[in-house]
């Protein structure tokens, strides 16, 4: 939602009934491991959320949809659908990826407490989960999206965290490494590299384009109200 990586001309707040926010992605590659899996956040079926609805230029539509399928897709973990939106300007269709319970990665229904403690010890090559999760609570917060089932997880995951010794320091992974080197400036890595885990090595940068608005650009637009 901070990061959407493609070209959009308005931004609104917009609620979806029938799909909710879930940590239900299995992640033991980008922020987590083989031995200490993590979780990654999705829209799931059935509840409601709260997000963020883009509306992308007319002329740039195939290009900027290109982008989102190439980002979304990578692993089929996600499925696109067609989503019924309310919005403090009137009910819209908009495009998003829910998950795909065809899909081994996806499981749903794992109890808060689980998820917290996974979440609270998972590090993979792109940082620690608990991160992930820190900033997506950040995130949402700064763009006034209310979700209190992720409120809830940060809380008791942080606290747990906060009951152990384990958690002194952030590892320095390869994302770490990245956000901490001016020359890259985000932790969109340089175009080109090649990310391998134990099961296949995967040339994300070729396509994935620097992030054209990010989280404060989002909230400018966000800022000025909407178009029509």
């Amino acid at each position: 939602m901070w990061d959407p990586s493609v070209e959009f001309d308005e931004v609104r707040h917009a609620r979806c009934i029938g799909y909710q926010h879930s940590f239900c992605l299995w992640d033991d590659g980008g922020r987590g491991s083989i031995e200490e899996p993590g979780l990654m956040f999705a829209i799931d079926a059935d509840g409601s959320c709260e997000g963020l609805a883009f509306r992308v230029p007319q002329k740039k539509l195939d290009r900027e949809t290109f982008v989102l399928f190439q980002r979304e897709i990578l692993v089929p973990v996600y499925r696109p659908t067609w989503l019924s939106l309310d919005t403090i300007a009137g009910p819209i269709e908009a495009l998003g990826f829910v998950a795909n319970h065809d899909h081994s990665d996806i499981k749903p229904g794992i109890p808060l407490l689980q998820q917290a403690e996974m979440i609270a010890r998972a590090t993979g090559m792109f940082g620690g989960n608990f991160d992930y999760l820190s900033d997506l609570h950040e995130r949402l917060d700064l763009l006034e999206v209310d979700d209190t089932h992720i409120s809830e997880l940060y809380a008791t995951s942080d606290s747990l965290r906060r009951m152990s010794h384990e958690f002194e320091g952030t590892p320095k992974t390869v994302s770490n490494l990245w956000l901490e080197n001016p020359h890259f400036g985000g932790s969109i890595p340089p175009r080109g590299t090649i990310f391998t885990n134990n099961y296949s090595s995967i040339a994300i940068a070729q396509f994935l384009p620097p992030a054209l608005h990010t989280y404060r650009a989002v909230c400018r637009v966000l800022s000025r109200g909407f178009t029509g």
